[in-house]
């Protein structure tokens, strides 16, 4: 649901809401691939947004992109934006979606908020 609100903004010309939650959707999913620890759950982090950037036109991923860089150069957007992951906190969701197997074993146990923000931190390069 975050790609596609961040592709809805991306097509509005709404940057700075469209960088926000490329940096939300792609943290949760980055956590998400570290809790399952499986190569194919890595893959699946970035298949995500690929598979979402290819419903914007070229023109509109260029302009996304380059939003993106200036935001994460920029010392004070790049840390409103690692902040504010940040205090959206952990994903809720399911991470059955990473899961080759969707049946396969106990769902993952949540990890501790210091993880969360190693992951946003990790993902964002907030540090």
């Amino acid at each position: 649901m975050l790609y596609a609100e961040m592709n809805e903004c991306v097509r509005a010309q709404k940057f700075d809401r469209a960088v926000f939650l490329y940096a939300l959707a792609g943290s949760y999913t980055w956590f998400d691939a570290n809790r399952i620890g499986t190569q194919y759950a890595k893959m699946a982090h970035g298949k995500r947004l690929g598979e979402t950037l290819a419903q914007l036109s070229e023109k509109q991923v260029s302009q996304f992109w380059e939003h993106i860089r200036a935001t994460m150069q920029d010392p004070g957007k790049k840390f409103m934006i690692c902040d504010n992951v940040k205090q959206a906190g952990m994903p809720t969701h399911s991470i059955d979606y990473m899961r080759v197997d969707k049946s396969a074993g106990a769902p993952a146990k949540p990890r501790e908020q210091y993880q969360w923000e190693m992951s946003v931190d990790n993902y964002l390069l907030c540090k």
